[in-house]
């Protein structure tokens, strides 16, 4: 498997304002097949309970997605995301970067450590362009893949879409 570099993994999480949110420290990706590696620094509640709740595990699967996104797009490894730049990506995931996701979680054990990994199997990536909504014209990604957590305790299916605005949107205050 191929290292995703610190620069990437960084940069794309710098969009986390709080560096105790940043849950994914490191991972490698041999597409179709990834594992990362993920530390929970800061937890959602002050009174956490003794084991990862699911916004956590919401968190890691998101974060996970953006990283491989940003990976393959420094990398040119697909067609789908066509000219995108590293650079572009992070700049959208400012203010022109949707994203929605469904995932199904289902529990085996439970995940007690705040230190553990992910291994993970892509289902497939696509891209749609001109997709309108809301007034603005959006370049859709979608990724789907199947995951395991903590060695099985958590496994399940996720599906995220990426929604890029093409075009700023003129906003008029009435």
């Amino acid at each position: 498997m191929k290292r995703i570099s610190q620069e990437v993994i960084d940069g794309t999480l710098d969009a986390y304002p709080r560096p105790g949110l940043r849950y994914l420290k490191e991972a490698e990706i041999d597409y179709p097949n990834a594992r990362a590696r993920f530390v929970l620094e800061e937890r959602e509640l002050k009174r956490a309970p003794d084991h990862i709740m699911d916004v956590e595990i919401a968190r890691c699967l998101t974060q996970f997605c953006y990283v491989c996104f940003g990976h393959i797009i420094s990398e040119g490894e697909s067609e789908v995301f066509g000219d995108l730049s590293l650079e572009e990506y992070w700049e959208a995931m400012g203010d022109r970067l949707t994203i929605k996701g469904t995932k199904t979680i289902n529990y085996r054990g439970k995940i007690q450590e705040t230190d553990f990994f992910g291994d993970f199997e892509f289902r497939g990536m696509s891209v749609h362009e001109d997709v309108h909504f809301r007034g603005s014209d959006y370049r859709t990604y979608n990724a789907a893949f199947d995951f395991s957590l903590d060695d099985g305790k958590c496994t399940g299916h996720a599906r995220f879409v990426f929604y890029l605005e093409n075009k700023p949107v003129e906003r008029h205050v009435i």
